[in-house]
């Protein structure tokens, strides 16, 4: 009987060990695509271009904003593939800045 517990020991450490390395791997490497509305974006910085032009803005200023785009799109992890939201159909994950 003894035996027994061992092996039922043994198969409930060896599938919890396989379900962390899945959850792991999902969670690190696993590619995942992500759809991003980047008209918000878009629209952003023709207003920040538009403000630099008009010298609504200083140059600073214009940084600053800029620096806000480079960030949103810095903090997408690497094993995520962006893709424009037009050009996703569905079941995408879709993120805003």
């Amino acid at each position: 009987m003894k035996n027994v517990f061992d092996y039922l020991k043994i198969l409930l450490l060896a599938a919890l060990v396989s379900a962390l390395m899945l959850l792991a791997y999902d969670y690190y490497f696993a590619m995942k695509i992500v759809a991003v509305d980047f008209s918000d974006v878009s629209e952003y910085m023709a207003q920040l271009r538009t403000q630099y032009a008009k010298e609504e803005i200083g140059e600073e200023e214009l940084h600053q904003g800029l620096e806000y785009v480079k960030q949103f799109l810095e903090q997408i992890p690497d094993n995520y593939v962006v893709l424009r939201e037009e050009a996703v159909l569905k079941n995408a994950q879709t993120m805003r800045p």
